[in-house]
C-alpha cells in the first residue's frame, strides 16, 4: 500500500477546489536544511539524525455542478450546486529508523467525493500504523481504505483526471474501515490484503452492519514502470508502461434496522492500464454477487460491469482530453442496467499541483416496469496542492 510504505514523517493538509491543481514541487530545495518549503510538496521539518522527517501539505477542492434530471420521461428537474471546498490534513510519519510508519488523514471541510453517508467535517478519514519488517513487507493496523478495485483504492481522489464515476462508484466504491492487513512488494508486484471489522471511527452511517470483510489486491507492472497512483500521464512516461491488477472481496453483513436478514457479498475486479508520452488508457471489470438470507426465503442478485477511460495530452503536460464509459448490468428485481458516458478536459497549470478541469457526464438507468432515470451532469472543478 503506497501511502503506508516507508514514508517520511509528513503532515499534509489537502485542499481541493473542483477543477484546479497546484504547481509541482521545487526540486531545488536543500535537503540539508532542517526546515524548508517545496511548492507542491509542502513544508518539511527534518531532524539531523533523520529519525523524523515531516511535511505539511495543503489540498483544496471546489466544485460547481449543473444537473438536468429526467425521471419517467415526464418529471424533470434542473439545478446548480456549489459545493463547499474539501480540505484534508494528512500526517504521514516514518520513525525509529523506518521501523514504524504512521498515516493519518483528517477531513477539515466539505464532503468527500465518494462519501454519501453523511460524512462530517473534522473527522479522520484514515488512521493507520505500519510495522515495516523490511523494505518489502509491512503489517498495517488501523482505519484504512479496503484494498479493492483500482479506482476505489486510489489513496487520493485529487489525482484523478476525471471525477469518480457515479454508477461504478456507488456499487464498487468503499470507505475506510478499521482492520489489520499486510503490504508486500517483490520486484514489480504489490500485494495488499486485510481483514476489516466494518467499524469506522468517522461514524459514517449505512443501512447495514458489517460483521467482517476480507479483501486482497494484487498489482503488477507487466511492462516498464506503470504508475497506478495517477490516472493521467501528466508525468510523461518516456517508455511504454503496462500495469494489471486483480482484487477480491468478501463481506458478511446484517440489517441495522432489526430485520431478520443476513447478507453475504462477493466481489471481484480486474484492471488493465497503459501509459506512454501523455497517452493513458484504463479498463476495469467488476462482478458482484449478493446473497440475502431471510427467515422464509433466500435471494441472490448479481451485477456485472465495466469502466474504461482514455486520456491524451493535446498540449504536452498541460492540456488533456479525457473520455470515459461505464456500464453495469443488474440481475435483481428493481434495476436492469445503467450506463454513464463522460467527456472531460483538464488544464494542468503546474502538473498535479494545480489543475483546472471540466467534464460532462450522462447517466441513464433503466428499471423494470418501464421506469427510467436520466441525469445530465456538467461539473467544473479546481484542485490545488501546496
Amino acid at each position: 500500500m503506497k501511502k503506508n510504505k516507508l514514508l517520511p514523517l509528513s503532515l499534509a493538509v489537502l485542499v481541493s477546489v473542483s477543477g484546479l491543481n497546484l504547481a509541482q514541487a521545487d526540486e531545488t530545495a536543500d535537503p540539508q536544511k532542517r526546515i524548508w518549503y517545496q511548492y507542491g510538496e509542502g513544508l518539511h521539518v527534518k531532524t539531523t539524525n533523520n529519525e523524523i522527517d515531516a511535511t505539511l501539505r495543503l489540498y483544496n477542492k471546489f466544485k460547481v455542478n449543473v444537473v438536468d434530471q429526467e425521471i419517467d420521461y415526464w418529471s424533470t428537474g434542473t439545478g446548480t450546486h456549489f459545493q463547499l471546498p474539501q480540505s484534508r490534513a494528512v500526517l504521514a510519519s516514518d520513525f525509529l529508523d523506518g521501523l514504524f510508519s504512521f498515516y493519518g488523514a483528517l477531513d477539515l471541510i466539505g464532503v468527500a467525493d465518494r462519501d454519501s453517508y453523511g460524512h462530517k467535517a473534522f473527522v479522520p478519514d484514515e488512521v493507520s500504523l505500519s510495522l515495516n519488517i523490511n523494505q518489502n513487507f509491512s503489517i498495517i493496523a488501523g482505519q484504512w481504505y479496503i484494498p479493492f478495485a483500482k479506482e476505489s483504492y486510489s489513496y487520493s481522489e485529487f489525482l484523478y483526471n476525471m471525477e469518480y464515476g457515479s454508477i461504478a462508484g456507488n456499487y464498487f466504491g468503499y470507505l475506510p474501515e478499521v482492520g489489520l492487513g499486510v503490504d508486500v512488494n517483490f520486484d514489480k508486484t504489490n500485494f495488499v490484503a486485510g481483514v476489516f471489522t466494518g467499524k469506522n471511527i468517522s461514524d459514517r452511517q449505512t443501512d447495514y452492519k458489517t460483521d467482517i470483510t476480507l479483501a486482497a489486491l494484487v498489482s503488477n507492472s507487466l511492462l516498464g514502470e506503470y504508475n497506478r497512483e495517477t490516472s493521467s500521464d501528466v508525468t510523461w512516461t518516456k517508455s511504454p508502461a503496462v500495469g494489471v491488477g486483480v482484487s477480491g472481496l468478501y463481506s458478511r453483513l446484517k440489517d441495522k434496522h432489526g430485520a431478520e436478514m443476513k447478507i453475504d457479498e462477493l466481489k471481484v475486479s480486474a484492471d488493465l492500464g497503459y501509459k506512454y508520452c501523455g497517452t493513458s488508457t484504463e479498463l476495469e471489470l467488476f462482478y458482484d454477487n449478493v446473497s440475502f438470507r431471510k427467515i422464509f426465503d433466500d435471494l441472490d442478485y448479481s451485477t456485472f460491469g465495466l469502466t474504461t477511460k482514455a486520456g491524451y495530452f493535446f498540449i504536452p503536460k498541460h492540456l488533456e482530453g479525457v473520455i470515459r464509459f461505464s456500464w453495469l448490468n443488474f440481475d435483481n428485481k428493481d434495476e436492469k442496467n445503467a450506463l454513464e458516458p463522460a467527456l472531460g478536459v483538464n488544464y494542468y497549470v503546474f502538473g498535479q499541483n494545480l489543475r483546472v478541469g471540466s467534464m460532462l457526464s450522462y447517466i441513464n438507468t433503466s428499471y423494470h416496469q418501464e421506469k427510467r432515470t436520466k441525469d445530465l451532469l456538467w461539473l467544473t472543478s479546481v484542485v490545488a496542492l501546496f
